[in-house]
């Protein structure tokens, strides 16, 4: 089953929980910031950032993101 992407307060970038009962972040499950963009055939792309437990953030994806599209 695939697991659900919620939106964060920057566009593009989502997070997902891990479906790992053993990745846990601080007692709770561990969440993956993903970003999308279109390349340049015009296609959706779908990029991992990194994990919360590894220091990954919705600003830091945000910013991966802009300067994905530049």
């Amino acid at each position: 089953m695939a697991q659900k992407r919620v939106k964060t307060r920057f566009p593009g970038v989502y997070t997902r929980l891990t479906t790992d009962p053993k990745r846990k972040h601080n007692g709770r499950p561990d969440r993956a910031f993903d970003y999308c963009f279109k390349d340049l055939e015009g296609k959706l792309r779908w990029e991992t950032a990194g994990w919360l437990s590894a220091g990954a953030s919705d600003q830091h994806t945000a910013n991966l993101r802009a300067e994905r599209i530049e």
